[in-house]
Formats: structure tokens, C-alpha cells, sequence
């Protein structure tokens, strides 16, 4: 699960601004993923203070910084051209997975040759303010309404706190500098490219809803 050289079948890469106040907790949750075998894994970012930067090292991470800011795509494009595996899944900073989570990820996409992107479905933790409550019940709602609507294949699933795409289809996308909403420009995308896309209830990502209003906007400004 730490990085490996000779590793193929998959990279995990988080794009972020300044790792935020949870990019440890992330990875260290990401790195006990279970029955996933060994993976390359990627931290690209604007700028991290020297100690997250050392402890994320230390960790077997593979960190490069920008010095500057930078878009998401942008940071996901650079992402991408690090890694040679087959499979890249992105991850959020802030985020924590199911143990099973990317070997379900894995699964998918061997038993379906087509499938070329899969986003895991978002469950909030449980709210501990009014504001992590309401957002958690649109959260849910979409979910409800994203599974019913077309059989799942839809844009109000793709929810980039997880993305896992087949390398070699991706490297087809364009990578804009400056996109609206990238979850949705990257569903299209995949379209565009002639992909078939995947969101599947048995991967699941576990996403903490802000809670209060500043945080929420301090959240929504770091994926622009």
C-alpha cells in the first residue's frame, strides 16, 4: 500500500491546495486500504507548511509542490503525467474511504472492460451542527435521485471527492485552466471521449459536511 516503483495496476493522487487541516488523516486512512495490494501515491500542491510535508514524506508519499496556485485540473493534469499504472483514482484532502473502497474500485473495472471512469457514492458522517445536517440531507437526496435517474449514469453522481479512471482513456481528456464545476465537466468529458461511466453504491467515500457557513466557503474556494 506505500509506494512502490514497480507498481502498475494503480496510483492514488490528491490534488490540493495546502493540505488543509486533514490531508494526514486522509492518506494515512487511504493507506490501510485493504486487498488492494501496492500502489504509487501522489500529494500535488500549491504550497505545504515544511512539517506536513516532512510527515506526508515520511509516510512513503511521493509530494511535489507548485509554489504557486494552481487550478484542480491543472494539479490533476500534473498528476496524471506522474503516473504510469493502469488505473489513477483521485481523492479529496478531507475525506476518509471504506477499507474495501479501492479494491472495489479494482474489481469494478476488471469485470467491466468499458468502463473507463467510476466515482464512489458519498456518504456524510454524522451532522454535528444545522448546517452539516442540511448538507447532508442534499447530499442524500442526490444520491436518492442520481441512482433512479438513467440507471445512475448522470452528472449529479459525479462527485469528485472520488474519481478513478482507467489511465489511458484520461490522457484523452482536455485539461482547461479554468472549468465551472469540474465533477461535471469531467462526466462529459468522459462522454466526449467515447468512455462509459460508473457510479457504484459499494464504493464508498465518507465525506464531513462544514460546519458553519465560513468553512463551507474556505472548503468550496480550495477545489476551484
Amino acid at each position: 500500500m506505500k509506494n512502490n516503483k514497480t507498481a502498475k495496476k494503480l496510483t492514488v493522487a490528491i490534488p490540493t491546495r495546502d493540505g488543509g487541516g486533514s490531508i494526514l488523516k486522509t492518506v494515512k486512512n487511504i493507506l490501510n486500504s485493504k486487498n488492494v495490494g501496492m500502489f504509487d501515491f501522489f500529494v500535488v500542491a500549491d504550497s505545504l507548511q515544511k512539517d506536513l510535508r516532512e510527515k506526508l514524506k515520511t509516510l512513503g508519499i511521493r509530494v511535489h509542490e507548485n509554489n504557486r496556485s494552481e487550478s484542480l485540473l491543472y494539479k490533476m493534469k500534473q498528476l496524471l503525467d506522474q503516473s504510469n499504472s493502469e488505473i489513477i483514482i483521485y481523492s479529496n484532502d478531507d475525506v476518509l474511504f471504506d477499507p474495501n473502497a479501492f479494491a472495489a474500485i479494482v474489481k469494478k473495472f476488471d469485470s467491466d472492460p468499458f468502463v473507463t471512469m467510476i466515482f464512489a457514492k458519498v456518504e456524510p458522517v454524522k451532522p454535528q451542527s444545522v448546517l452539516e445536517f442540511v448538507l447532508g440531507a442534499g447530499v442524500n437526496l442526490t444520491n436518492r435521485i442520481g441512482f433512479l435517474w438513467n440507471k445512475g449514469d448522470n452528472y449529479l453522481l459525479a462527485n469528485g471527492r472520488c474519481m478513478a479512471f482507467r489511465t489511458k482513456h484520461l490522457k484523452k481528456f482536455r485539461f482547461p485552466s479554468t472549468v465551472t464545476n469540474v465533477d461535471g465537466f469531467l462526466y462529459f468529458e468522459n462522454k466526449r471521449s467515447g468512455g462509459k461511466f460508473k457510479c457504484d453504491r459499494d464504493v464508498v467515500v465518507y465525506n464531513k459536511s462544514p460546519r458553519h457557513l465560513n468553512e463551507h466557503l474556505n472548503q468550496s474556494s480550495r477545489f476551484q
